[in-house]
């Protein structure tokens, strides 16, 4: 058994009411789009499963469009107990974005690559 990722869940919000709504709502609706104004905010909820009774732990961090570490990026649970990876995109230029999400558990390492794009 290995540590694997479910598809990642991608929201927009543009307000602390649309993040609080993220966070508090199981059934939340995501987004397919992965362009992005700069007044928005990116959160991506994010299953990961493993072997064994400890779950996997999750962290990610921002990369540039080379694939060079910017920042880590906060992750905290849903209320659904799912990571929650918040990106602020209000210091970012406008250009090409990776996020790199990583889980260590007892099945191994596993990588996801998000690619995003900011907008004006």
């Amino acid at each position: 058994p290995q540590t694997v990722f479910a598809t990642p869940q991608v929201f927009r919000a543009r307000t602390a009411r649309d993040v609080q709504q993220v966070k508090a709502d199981a059934a939340a609706v995501p987004t397919a789009a992965r362009e992005f104004s700069r007044t928005d905010r990116l959160l991506v909820k994010i299953a990961v499963h493993g072997p064994g009774a400890t779950p996997p732990t999750v962290t990610a961090r921002l990369l540039n469009r080379a694939g060079n570490p910017m920042n880590e990026v906060t992750i905290a649970p849903a209320a659904d107990n799912v990571p929650l990876a918040d990106v602020p995109l209000a210091g970012l230029v406008p250009g090409e974005y990776l996020l790199e999400i990583t889980a260590s558990g007892t099945g191994g390492d596993a990588k996801e690559l998000i690619g995003f794009r900011i907008v004006g």
